[in-house]
Parts: C-alpha cells; structure tokens; sequence
C-alpha cells in the first residue's frame, strides 16, 4: 500500500495594526476580513496596539488574549492546534508586545508555531526586484527603509510622525466647524480622505466641486471643493509634528548607500492605506524633484536618480499582508 504523506493545513496570516487588524490563510490572494483592533471589556473599548496599554503587561496580556480569540476561533473559524501563525507587524513595535503576542498564540491559542515578520520585509516578497525603497505611510507615521537583496538596511530607517490621523485632524477641524451637529467617527474621515480627496491639485482651471457626504450616524454634510484638495497638504509640509513625506524619501536615500540609491529611486514602494489617496503619487514625485531643485540636497544634483513607483500586484494597504500570506506558503 502507498503511503500518504500527512497534509500541512495552511498557516494562519494575521496583520495587527494600529486600527486594524487583517486575518487569512497563506497562499490566499486577499485577507478574509480586516477588523477594528479594539476589545470591548467592561462596557469600554480598548485598543489592542496602543501606548497607553504597553505599560500594564497583564492587563495587555488579557486584552491579547481576548483579541486574538476572537479573531481566530470567531471570526477565522479555525483549530488553531492544527496550524502555524504568521504574525505581520511594524518595525517600530516594541519588542515585548511581539513577545507577548507569540506566548499568547503558543499557550493560550495552542498554535504549533509562530513567526514574526516586519512589514518592509515581507513586502519586497510581491515585487520582482531585489533593490526598493518601501515607504509606509501609516496611521501615525510615515517610515521609509532601503531593502536590499533581501537584508535591510539599517542606516536608511527614517521616521516622521506624520500619517492619515493628520489628514484625519484636518478634515473633522473643518467639516465640524461648518456642520456643528454632525458627529464623525473614525470610519467617516477615513472614507471622506480616501474616496473625496485628492492629494495632488487639480490642473490649472479646474475647479473641484463640493460633494455631499453621509455620514454613519445619518447627517448630511458637504465636503467643500477647496478642503478636499488641501486637506493632504500636511503630509507634504515639514512642521513641528514632523518631516514631510519627500524629505522622509530624500533622507533615507541619503543614508544608504551610494551604490543602491540608484535602484532604490528607481523603485519606490508604497504601503499603508494613506497611499491610496488618489494623485498620492504624483503628488508625491512632484515634491520629491521640487525638493532636489531647491538645492537642500546638493548630493543628488549629479547623481543622476530617476524618482519612480514600482506597482505591487496588491492594493497599497494590503501588501504587507499578502507578502507574509506568500511567506508564510513557500
């Protein structure tokens, strides 16, 4: 008789962001389903990747543990005995929630394995070049690292607290102040960002029209044309908050070194869901060669770079996520 060889069930793929966490199998195209990264306890909701809760490591381990049932046995409909995990964060989480997230999907969700993957990383598995510069613009901050054949490079990493939540800030200070009444949740500002605004201008002589929004609570209120081409321009202003999206971009290729600026130029990736504001990358690569005009980087006058996006087979906010779901299958 031959014998068959046992099966191995596909690992779980699991993306815990700030806001949201994303959750699927390895080898699947898409997540199954993106839910909020919050746990409801005690009639409050508390966020799962937070600063606030990183001090009280057993009050985190609870809401870990909480968070994570639920995603994989309620929502997943899984046995994870029977599985691996692979866990997908940001590069800038802390050390200890990565260990706590692993002893928890061990002893608590009884997983075989787990395996903790960075973004950048991951990321450069859906591109077929082995040299890019991944950008990620996040909900808090922006990050931009050189990867190269497979490493990082360290000396490259830079960080600017900047991301959607500042276009977020910008967008309720100006709806609430002429819709007083209205109430914007979270889902609301993120929707108007993504599906109303543009964050490169409009050409000369066109005039962007007000359109009207429906908010989740029911309250229509107009989203005015000139807010919805202005409201992405703190991403590209260097403030106290931190440095514009393109002085991220020049720093980190300053850097790194001389031999992969060329090709990481030439290949920049974009990640995170803030990207997907429509003309983000026009506007992004007009900046970047106004900047270099302005001479603050005399380094690259000569160097001849050549600024251009390399296009993942993904969605912008799901590539880290498809990148450890083809990890996590090879």
């Amino acid at each position: 008789m031959r014998a068959h060889a046992k099966t191995r069930k596909a690992a779980v793929v699991l993306q815990i962001g700030r806001e949201v966490t994303k959750a699927g199998l390895a080898g699947e195209p898409t997540p199954r389903f993106a839910i909020s990264s919050v746990v409801k306890r005690n009639g409050k909701v508390l966020p799962v990747l937070s600063p606030d809760t990183w001090s009280d490591k057993f009050e985190l381990h609870e809401i870990l543990t909480d968070f994570l049932f639920e995603v994989v046995t309620k929502q997943l409909l899984l046995k994870p005995s029977e599985r691996e995990c692979h866990v997908v964060c940001d590069m800038y989480t802390p050390t200890h929630f990565e260990l706590l997230v692993e002893a928890v999907l061990l002893k608590a969700l009884m997983f075989t394995k787990v395996h903790i993957h960075h973004k950048h990383q991951v990321s450069m598995l859906t591109l077929p070049t082995p040299t890019a510069l991944v950008v990620d613009c996040g909900v808090d901050t922006t990050t931009a690292v050189v990867q190269h054949h497979g490493g990082t490079v360290l000396p490259s990493v830079v960080l600017s607290d900047k991301g959607s939540s500042s276009v977020h800030a910008t967008l309720l200070d100006q709806l609430q102040s002429k819709n007083q009444e209205a109430t914007f949740t979270k889902n609301d500002l993120r929707d108007v960002m993504v599906r109303a605004c543009f964050a490169c201008p409009p050409p000369e002589g066109i005039v962007t029209s007000d359109v009207k929004y429906t908010t989740l609570g029911g309250d229509d209120v107009q989203v005015p044309g000139s807010l919805r081409i202005s409201a992405a321009d703190v991403l590209f202003q260097d403030t106290v908050q931190g440095d514009s999206v393109q002085r991220v971009v020049l720093e980190c290729l300053k850097q790194s070194p001389i031999d992969t600026r060329k090709a990481a130029a030439r290949n920049i990736l974009l990640i995170g869901g803030t990207s997907l504001m429509r003309g983000f990358r026009a506007r992004l690569q007009q900046e970047l060669l106004g900047l270099i005009q302005s001479g603050e980087y005399p380094m690259f006058d000569t160097a001849g770079l050549e600024f251009q996006f390399v296009q993942s087979p993904f969605p912008d906010n799901i590539v880290a996520w498809c990148g450890g779901a083809i990890s996590a299958a090879l």
